[in-house]
């Protein structure tokens, strides 16, 4: 991709599945990488390897505010600078409204939401031009039963895309990225058994589950010099589900 090599890219969430993709992807554009962890130390060391030496890890609870400018202050003593965020982590939750309490509402939305609007305020205070990605969901565009806290948290993320690609124009562009059903931990929570899965798939046009570097692809396009003209859009990585008629 045009415009990649020597850019340093902050990636949250990047100690496995969709995360590790996007900065395993991004190393082989030439990016120097920053790898976040919360918990996972072992799966952020295995994303470095794959990352290589130009890479850095930083152990960072972003659902904390505290934590999110410790993230980004670590990357720019590192590194000098900051060309590109992409606001990866987050968490899933399934529940029904009468089950969910107020520890789920603010575990949820601290992770998938405000994690991306607190990393982008602090990691835009360094940059002088670049990209910011953030990462949503096709359940912001079609959601199911027990996913209330959940889809919430990914809509409000195409709508922070949108206010700051608009506030952040034209010195930084920001658009958003929404995944379907990848392969990744997270499928354990959409289906509870093999039979599940398959019928779960048969509701896809494409007729397979996404991988994660399906999403990684996409993101390494809008973060290149050939989206130059691209911002405030959300793109659907989803093979075709959020459109199909089941």
């Amino acid at each position: 991709m045009r415009g990649l090599g020597d850019k340093v890219a902050v990636v949250t969430g990047s100690s496995r599945g969709i995360g590790r993709a996007i900065a395993v992807r991004l190393a082989k554009e030439g990016c120097k990488v920053v790898i976040n962890y919360s918990e996972d130390l072992d799966g952020a060391k295995e994303t470095q390897k794959l990352c290589g030496k130009d890479s850095l890890i930083v152990k960072a609870d972003v659902s904390k505010v505290s934590d999110c400018k410790k993230l980004i202050d670590s990357a720019v003593k590192k590194f000098g600078r900051i060309d590109i965020l992409v606001n990866n982590a987050g968490i899933f939750d399934r529940k029904s409204l009468d089950e969910v309490n107020e520890d789920d509402w603010e575990k949820v939305i601290s992770i998938n939401t405000k994690s991306a609007l607190f990393c982008s305020k602090y990691a835009t205070a360094y940059m002088k031009s670049g990209v910011i990605v953030n990462i949503s969901s096709y359940g912001a565009f079609r959601s199911r039963p027990n996913r209330t806290i959940y889809s919430t948290s990914k809509a409000a993320i195409i709508g922070l895309t949108q206010a700051l690609a608009m506030e952040l124009a034209p010195r930084i562009r920001v658009n958003a990225v929404a995944p379907g059903v990848i392969k990744t931990g997270i499928i354990k929570h959409i289906a509870s058994s093999p039979e599940e899965l398959k019928r779960r798939m048969t509701k896809i046009p494409l007729n397979r589950l996404g991988e994660p570097e399906d999403v990684a692809n996409v993101v390494a396009f809008l973060v290149s010099d050939e989206a130059s003209y691209i911002t405030g859009s959300t793109i659907l990585v989803d093979g075709g589900i959020s459109v199909s008629a089941h």
